[in-house]
């Protein structure tokens, strides 16, 4: 989101699929004035679909008149136009839901705050499709010094999470505020890319304490924190870490419950940024990135009767870890079935490694064939081609669950929007 200058009016600016969604700045600060625009665009949207008439629909919006004036109203009927092309390319069907959520922190930032408790996004940057976006993303990191401009390379990397902890902290929180995040254990790591926001120096801010819950694994797919900071004051090394360990079950309505937990306390020492790269840099290359990985990783379904396996198209099926940390949407979308030797590989999770060695190796199933220099990825005609038929109606049945799954993802969305 940008802040732009359109006919004497500032305005807030969101691309969307090539086109520009805008609102004045004095209407998105004020949320009855928002309120009242953003439920007009949806009526306005009913009446399109209905009627078919984009007269009709602009005309939903002058009953804005006299709580905006000429020029405001002439931009909110143009980004009701840019809704109504969306509305033709049938790329409508998000784009209020997001407009609502994106100018929530317009208003809130009006208004700063003694404690912030989150959950931020645990997004890796190299996820984030949007080429606007990412740029978006870049500038705010150097904003707050996350990165120096020599370790560009490392942006990739980045969790979204630290970035979302800064800013956050900036906007809405109060000198001496409090914020507590919920955040992925790297970013307290030695990772180079996190580095710089263990110093907590843009905005300043002092680490209170660390709460790790890595060693429960029952409640988060990923290894997890809690990090705890005051806005102002001087950071200082080093800092209490409690740990937490034991088991968390669920009773018979499936809520959780605490069975044993038990802590300890270390401290985490000063944050020295490597003088040199691993004598391993160099021999190392970025893993693939397989998701949902309940498509892919399996493990070998064994007939318990005859106690034996076909090696030459063993049986598999999806993986039960896979499933256990897969988004509740994909978590029904399990396959089975006997899968040609040649396309199943194993491999190691980050999780897995551990100095000079790997904990386990994972069974997974992949369209791929080796050639003398990496290897080659096949679509589903390719593979029927070499006669390779299980592979390919096992890839040909994960396309059809992505289609459906992703879908039904935008029918929710657009239901919300309504």
């Amino acid at each position: 989101m940008i802040q732009t200058s359109i006919s004497d009016i500032l305005a807030y600016d969101i691309e969307a699929e090539g086109c520009h969604l805008q609102i004045p700045t004095r209407i998105a600060s004020d949320p009855v004035l928002l309120g009242r625009l953003l439920g007009a665009y949806r009526e306005a949207l009913d009446v399109f679909e209905l009627q078919g008439s984009k007269n009709n629909a602009l005309a939903v919006l002058n009953n804005m008149a006299g709580t905006v004036n000429e020029n405001e109203l002439q931009m909110v009927k143009l980004t009701l136009e840019t809704l109504i092309e969306l509305a033709n390319k049938d790329l409508d069907s998000i784009w209020i839901f997001i407009m609502s959520n994106v100018y929530a922190p317009i208003l809130l930032k009006e208004k700063k705050f003694d404690l912030i408790i989150g959950n931020p996004p645990w997004i890796a940057m190299r996820s984030v499709g949007s080429k606007s976006y990412q740029d978006s993303l870049k500038k705010q990191i150097f904003k707050y010094k996350l990165l120096d401009d020599e370790d560009i390379k490392l942006y990739t990397n980045m969790e979204m999470a630290t970035l979302f902890f800064c800013r956050s902290a900036d906007l809405y929180l109060n000198e001496d505020g409090i914020i507590a995040f919920l955040m992925p254990i790297s970013v307290i790591t030695g990772a180079l890319h996190h580095y710089k926001f263990k110093n907590f120096e843009n905005p300043q801010q002092e680490l209170l304490e660390i709460l790790s819950f890595e060693k429960i694994r029952d409640v988060f797919s990923l290894p997890a924190c809690a990090i705890i900071a005051k806005k102002g004051g001087n950071m200082m090394y080093p800092v209490d870490i409690k740990y937490y360990s034991g088991k968390i079950g669920k009773n018979k309505r499936n809520d959780l419950k605490t069975i044993s937990i038990e802590t300890s306390k270390y401290s985490l020492p000063a944050v020295i940024r490597p003088d040199r790269y691993s004598y391993y840099y160099d021999r190392f290359k970025e893993g693939a990135t397989l998701t949902p990985r309940n498509f892919w990783f399996v493990s070998f379904d064994i007939n318990r009767e005859l106690g034996s396996i076909d090696l030459d198209r063993p049986r598999v099926k999806t993986s039960q870890e896979s499933i256990d940390a897969s988004k509740e949407e994909w978590r029904g979308s399990t396959l089975s079935s006997n899968i040609e030797a040649d396309y199943i590989y194993a491999t190691v999770l980050g999780k897995d490694l551990i100095p000079f060695d790997h904990i386990k190796l994972r069974p997974l199933v992949s369209p791929l064939i080796p050639k003398s220099k990496g290897f080659t990825l096949l679509d589903v005609e390719e593979l029927r081609t070499r006669g390779s038929s299980k592979i390919a109606d096992w890839v040909e049945t994960c396309q059809k669950y992505w289609e459906m799954i992703r879908t039904e993802i935008r029918r929710e969305l657009s239901k919300d929007n309504r």
